[in-house]
């Protein structure tokens, strides 16, 4: 069993933030959850095809509000 020196485990950790999009991309770049990304989301008008509010889900809220419906367009 090796174990990884301070050195080769912060190299490793900043290896991976690279692949991620580097230190400063948010989480919230890469995480699908608002309308706009889901597959009931009927873009011409905005609503969503299931016929739930959708104001709290939409892109730019200010708060994350997750819908338990969300399917990945």
């Amino acid at each position: 069993m090796s174990a990884r020196s301070g050195s080769e485990s912060a190299s490793a950790s900043a290896s991976e933030s690279e692949r991620r999009g580097g230190p400063s991309a948010s989480p919230r770049d890469d995480f699908r959850f608002t309308c706009e990304d889901c597959a009931h989301f009927v873009a011409e008008t905005g609503v969503c095809a299931n016929g739930y509010p959708n104001a709290e889900h939409r892109r730019g809220a200010p708060t994350i509000v997750f819908c338990k419906e969300f399917e990945l367009a």
